[in-house]
């Protein structure tokens, strides 16, 4: 079950995801999630500002914390990710130039802030579940930053990895990594692909977008 940004813009969108899991999701449901809303843009926005000299990492944060906030959870509980994301960011400022390797690790911070976020209100309403990387169940790229394409046969362990994880996993869309182990992305509308692929790799019996729409 895949959830998209506009399904994820607040507080009251993410328990509604939590919902629809915990009522549709079956007896062993897997969560695909996107960047909150606008996030990505944000963070596109906070590299290009870093290669021109300027570090400001303020408009991740308070959207974050907002959303936080709003769930009724320690608006502090990402602030980990922040302090990584400023140090990227300090690094690209200090060369005033942004790397396509970069620019895709300055994204992931949305995916990973989002999986955290919505495996904390899984959590807060009583259902176990773990916020999972997913090139870390195994899926791999080639190195076109930005719009990386998965490897064929490179995703076998996914299942496996899948089955060990304790509660609801919730995955990051649209990450991956290459063979070199370097973050890549998918590029727009790749946590859709990201679901796809996780699907067919751990033999599910349905993929599903969620989308924000009336």
């Amino acid at each position: 079950m895949k959830f998209g940004g506009a399904a994820l813009r607040d507080g009251a969108g993410v328990r509604r995801a939590v919902a629809i899991v915990d009522g549709h999701g079956g007896e062993e449901p897997v969560v695909v999630v996107s960047a909150l809303e606008g996030v990505t843009d944000l963070l596109v926005q906070a590299a290009r500002a870093a290669a021109r000299g300027e570090v400001d990492v303020e408009p991740v944060r308070v959207r974050h914390r907002g959303v936080l906030r709003e769930l009724g959870a320690d608006p502090e509980r990402l602030d980990r990710y922040v302090r990584e994301l400023t140090l990227l960011l300090d690094s690209i400022c200090a060369r005033r130039e942004l790397r396509a390797v970069e620019l895709d690790h300055v994204l992931s911070f949305g995916e990973r802030a989002s999986a955290r976020i919505v495996a904390g209100c899984f959590e807060a309403e009583g259902i176990p579940a773990t916020p999972v990387d997913s090139y870390d169940l195994g899926l791999t790229t080639d190195s076109n930053h930005g719009n990386a394409r998965p490897l064929p046969g490179e995703h076998a362990e996914a299942k496996r990895s899948v089955e060990e994880i304790p509660g609801v996993p919730v995955v990051t869309g649209f990450l991956a990594k290459d063979r070199a182990g370097n973050l890549t992305t998918l590029g727009r509308n790749g946590s859709d692909l990201s679901a796809a692929l996780l699907a067919e790799a751990i033999g599910a019996g349905a993929v599903e977008f969620w989308k924000g729409v009336p």
